[in-house]
């Protein structure tokens, strides 16, 4: 689970930023595809520290709120 979540902050956040300031709203599979990876396999506790990272990023950026409550959706396994 380590690996995935360094896999996410590494080398994929970058495309998750990208996700949540899109202008367009998007969906749970597209956010997948995109990412190349399942958010909802992430267990609660990486769960949570994505959760709070994307609270940083939300309150730094201007965010896409559809897009933003689809990856939180994704994180809490609503697909």
């Amino acid at each position: 689970m380590l690996r995935k979540y360094l896999e996410l902050k590494n080398e994929k956040w970058d495309v998750l930023v990208k996700i949540l300031t899109d202008d367009k709203e998007l969906d749970g599979l597209y956010v997948s595809n995109k990412l190349q990876m399942d958010l909802s396999n992430f267990d609660a506790r990486y769960r949570d520290l994505i959760y709070h990272e994307l609270l940083v990023v939300k309150s730094v950026k201007d965010i896409n709120t559809t897009n933003y409550k689809t990856v939180l959706d994704l994180l809490r396994h609503k697909k």
